[in-house]
């Protein structure tokens, strides 16, 4: 929480404080209950939300970024044999479509990156039946699901 919204929490808990150190004086009056009960609610509220903005997030970064090394793990695994099969194939075309390297997909966004799991899964089930000669099974493949991914990131 910034310093200037702590100040305003904390002058609102000290008139809390003074209001209820001194209930019997204003008790009778039906606007100030009304009022009192008002700020009791939204000290609570704040209370609630500086708790939220209190945690420390930072867990999050390093899973996605876990998450985002053992996908590209796996891409590489699928686009080794799949570079492999374009090779003794001749096939310039999709030796082209598939050549990303690690340190391009780690520099890529998110969504860059999902699009080039799809190119790379897409490719690899065009060509599963070949692939078994080059130790990629369809299990190495479906690790590239992409929907899962895009929801990791």
């Amino acid at each position: 929480m910034k310093g200037r919204l702590e100040d305003r929490l904390s002058m609102a808990l000290a008139a809390q404080q003074v209001l209820n150190d001194n209930i019997s004086l204003w008790n009778s009056i039906s606007a100030m209950v009304t009022e009192f009960s008002n700020l009791g609610t939204k000290i609570a509220e704040i209370e609630g939300a500086r708790g939220i903005q209190e945690q420390d997030t930072k867990g999050v970064a390093i899973d996605k970024g876990e998450k985002r090394r053992k996908v590209i793990e796996a891409a590489l695994l699928v686009i080794g044999s799949l570079k492999a099969f374009a090779i003794a194939n001749e096939n310039n075309t999709l030796l082209k479509k598939i050549d990303y390297t690690r340190a391009q997909m780690e520099k890529v966004r998110d969504t860059i990156l999902v699009d080039q799991l799809k190119i790379v899964r897409d490719e690899a089930n065009a060509n599963v039946t070949a692939l078994a000669d080059y130790n990629l099974t369809q299990t190495e493949i479906n690790k590239l699901n992409v929907s899962s991914v895009s929801n990791q990131f």
